[in-house]
């Protein structure tokens, strides 16, 4: 492999999460014959319920439902990816500076737990585009979440990146890196027992992450049942491997972090907290042209800036 093009500089979550929404949106109305406005007058609805969701109050939130997954792609996704490149990013340039040798194999295993709809494949891709685009890595990409229905939105997202590769690099020898869709994973995270049938084939990896995951409801009031099931998976990690932590910074979500850490018995090797906005070029716009053309009245912005607490581990 070797790269032709850096595109540090292009809205790419932007661009990518604007096609996959047009999409799916177009598909749903013409698919159940709902005419645009109500369409995004649901979308609203459940942007505005994600928003009461985390910050703690009752909320309306039921990932099952199609409109739903949607809304949380156009609030989420493009912010969440980018959080991803930043932290993956800090984290290998504070190990620098601290001398922390961590070595990543040319075939990169990741397991992304509670991932839904790809935040995570969209921040690892454009890391190591813009920052190792010569090292021939192949990521090999597993996503374990509880809802089967993300896949309407991670397959799309993972065959825009593959779309622009193409365009943007022509040949696959010329990709600066190579992504293995491994597959889609259905099982609950908060009952070990599913996870038991598994072997090192499925579970053994080299990165595993957590983002924005225990925050959410049904794994903070299970904090103890997540844990028995992340012992189920570390019980094959690879050798050297790593689990990062990604969630907001409040701190009875930090302190069920540090908990697990804790109980894992877990070596933190780095872990900071940060408050940042989306790179100056994810024109957040671009989505909003994309949208306004399926619904001209639509007002509702997507997140861009963030306040959170990572912490990367040694297993």
């Amino acid at each position: 492999m070797n790269s032709l093009i850096r595109r540090s500089l292009s809205p790419y979550y932007f661009h990518i999460v604007s096609s996959v929404l047009r999409d799916l949106i177009i598909k749903y109305s013409n698919d159940f014959e709902i005419e645009m406005v109500e369409i995004f007058n649901r979308l609203k609805f459940y942007c505005e319920e994600f928003e009461k969701h985390f910050s703690g109050q009752q909320s309306s939130i039921d990932y099952s439902n199609t409109i739903c997954r949607m809304a949380y792609v156009l609030k989420y996704v493009p912010c969440f990816a980018n959080i991803v490149e930043n932290t993956i990013n800090n984290i290998f340039e504070q190990l620098i500076r601290e001398k922390v040798e961590i070595r990543l194999p040319k075939v990169l295993k990741i397991i992304d737990l509670g991932g839904g709809p790809g935040s995570e494949l969209l921040g690892l891709t454009k890391y190591f585009e813009n920052r190792h685009p010569n090292e021939d890595f192949v990521l090999r990409f597993r996503l374990i979440d509880f809802v089967e229905a993300w896949q309407s939105s991670w397959i799309p997202i993972y065959s825009k990146i593959i779309d622009d590769f193409t365009n943007d690099y022509g040949n696959m020898h010329n990709w600066p890196i190579l992504i293995n869709q491994d597959f889609f994973l259905r099982v609950d995270l908060t009952n070990a027992d599913e996870f038991r049938i598994y072997d090192s084939n499925v579970l053994g990896n080299n990165i595993y992450f957590i983002n924005h995951v225990v925050s959410e409801n049904n794994i903070f009031n299970n904090i103890e049942r997540f844990i028995e099931t992340l012992k189920e998976i570390i019980r094959f990690a690879n050798e050297n491997s790593i689990i990062i932590f990604i969630d907001v910074k409040k701190q009875d979500v930090m302190l069920a972090i540090d908990r697990i850490i804790k109980e894992l018995k877990l070596t933190t090797i780095t872990k900071d907290t940060e408050s940042d906005t989306m790179n100056i070029f994810e024109e957040k716009m671009h989505l909003i042209k994309i949208l306004r053309s399926l619904c001209p009245s639509w007002d509702y912005f997507p997140k861009v800036s963030w306040k959170i607490y990572w912490n990367a581990c040694k297993i």
